[in-house]
């Protein structure tokens, strides 16, 4: 089995449409309406921080109206929807995994929003859209599972506009003198074993995105805000040793997870 046929196994959970609709409509607690993107915000938010994370990072992309998005690596579409619905835009995700494209894509139709979002099944390394074609595009814990992120960032960089900013929230390497692979204790929320896992230093990402042709803006550590969100769950039975390994690498200094904002 291939690294992608891996990653693709890895993240595909049959049926996960009627279980996210499920809880959310259970969280209405028999309010007479329909789902609403915040509904969904609790269950289709797969990053640190989830939702109040996505927004903060959505408030530095300085988002307006009616700007042309890309999601890369856009999972269960969940912050695709709330970039649309909070800011009135449009977003294309593409994602590896067929069933997250397919469950993104009844969310969205759940909440009205399949006329301001889209999903396609395609890889990040080879994105199928013109160059120059969006005003923006971000990565919200993709970059994890993405050996070469040289190939990754000039995609991003093709298809941005001049002038659009490239936003991405991953979990980065601390310490840029070691030598690869970080060592990680897995399984880790994005990756079983060391195999699928491609974290690298910040350093060495912000390198790679020179190189494709963006201007690094800012750059954010949120580690304390990952400690924080990550202990208020990391009980729960149904998240197994995933995050509690991640708690500790982020405690520990191993990793963090980084915001980091470009303008092509």
């Amino acid at each position: 089995m291939s690294i992608q046929d891996k990653i693709i196994a890895h993240y595909t959970k049959p049926d996960i449409a009627d279980d996210i609709l499920s809880k959310a409509h259970a969280r209405r607690e028999g309010e007479p309406r329909d789902i609403s993107v915040d509904d969904l915000a609790r269950f289709d938010q797969m990053h640190i921080g989830g939702h109040h994370a996505t927004k903060r990072f959505f408030d530095e992309m300085g988002f307006a109206p009616d700007l042309k998005v890309l999601d890369i690596g856009s999972g269960l579409g969940g912050p695709a929807r709330l970039a649309a619905h909070h800011y009135n835009l449009h977003v294309s995700g593409i994602d590896l995994t067929p069933d997250y494209q397919k469950t993104a894509k009844r969310l969205s139709r759940a909440v009205g929003l399949h006329r301001q979002t889209d999903f396609i099944t395609g890889s990040a390394l080879d994105l199928p859209f013109e160059d120059k074609s969006f005003d923006a595009a971000y990565m919200i814990h993709v970059g994890m599972n993405i050996e070469d992120k040289a190939t990754l960032y000039k995609q991003a960089a093709r298809v941005l506009r001049l002038g659009g900013v490239f936003g991405i929230y991953d979990v980065f390497a601390e310490n840029q003198a070691q030598a690869l692979p970080f060592p990680m204790p897995f399984p880790m929320p994005w990756a079983k074993t060391q195999e699928s896992s491609f974290v690298v230093s910040k350093e060495s990402a912000q390198s790679w995105l020179v190189e494709a042709g963006f201007e690094i803006l800012n750059v954010y550590n949120r580690r304390e805000e990952a400690l924080e969100a990550i202990s208020k769950v990391i009980d729960a039975p149904e998240t197994g040793p995933k995050l509690t390994n991640l708690h500790q690498a982020i405690e520990q200094g191993v990793c963090s997870p980084y915001e980091i904002f470009a303008r092509r």
